[in-house]
């Protein structure tokens, strides 16, 4: 089962914190540690089932598991998500013919990720995290028409089960004018209640339990 992911931040703060849980659990420890370590009184807390926004999973086998070379694979390109494939096969002793075919099982059924360390202080471009609340009568697949339309401007987006209609918009924009237009664009939307735009200046990114598990 995917992990639930947990976003905990306060109305009067710039602080957001992501959060990936075994299972809900362990929110409740987690919620008193943000309180305490970051001062926040009365963090909002969202819950999304998955990893992933669900308009990415459409069609996605989620009982699809990971074999033992899989995991070994995933091992390989822990810390190095660029290297070759003929060295990954030379490694555990297989064919990059299986190397290739494996990953591409493991990323067409979003069971693997490649990313990189990024932090929004390092790049030029204005990041944004789009608090964004949609009417009571707004389409399911409202939120979806929503990124489809302003993309790549809007980069990906969160909802969350426990507050329906509330969800985040992930944002890139080259300008500070951009970025107004983007807000502008959003608050004319039909579906869109309310728009609360705020920009990412800084971000830390820790290892949790998931790094241990190759």
């Amino acid at each position: 089962m995917a992990p639930y992911t947990g976003w905990l931040s306060a109305a009067e703060t710039s602080c957001t914190v992501g959060a990936y849980l075994k299972n809900v659990a362990d929110l409740e420890p987690l919620v008193r540690f943000v309180e305490e370590a970051a001062e926040m009184p009365e963090p909002t807390v969202g819950l999304t089932v998955s990893p992933m926004p669900p308009f990415l999973l459409k069609g996605i086998d989620l009982q699809t598991k990971l074999c033992e070379l899989d995991y070994k694979i995933v091992c390989s390109l822990k810390d190095d998500s660029r290297k070759p494939t003929s060295v990954v096969a030379e490694e555990l002793g297989v064919s990059a013919k299986t190397v290739r075919r494996r990953l591409t099982r493991m990323v067409n059924n979003f069971l693997v990720m490649f990313s990189i360390d990024w932090y929004p202080d390092a790049s030029n471009d204005i990041i944004s995290a789009f608090h964004v609340q949609l009417k009571p009568d707004a389409a399911p697949n409202a939120p979806n028409i929503i990124w489809q339309k302003h993309y790549p401007n809007i980069l990906f987006y969160w909802g969350f089960s426990n507050m329906p209609n509330t969800y985040i918009f992930f944002t890139w924009n080259p300008t500070a004018k951009e970025l107004r237009e983007t807000r502008e664009s959003l608050e004319r939307e039909q579906s869109v209640q309310t728009v609360s735009p705020n920009i990412i200046y800084t971000g830390y990114i820790f290892n949790t339990w998931l790094d241990d598990i190759p």
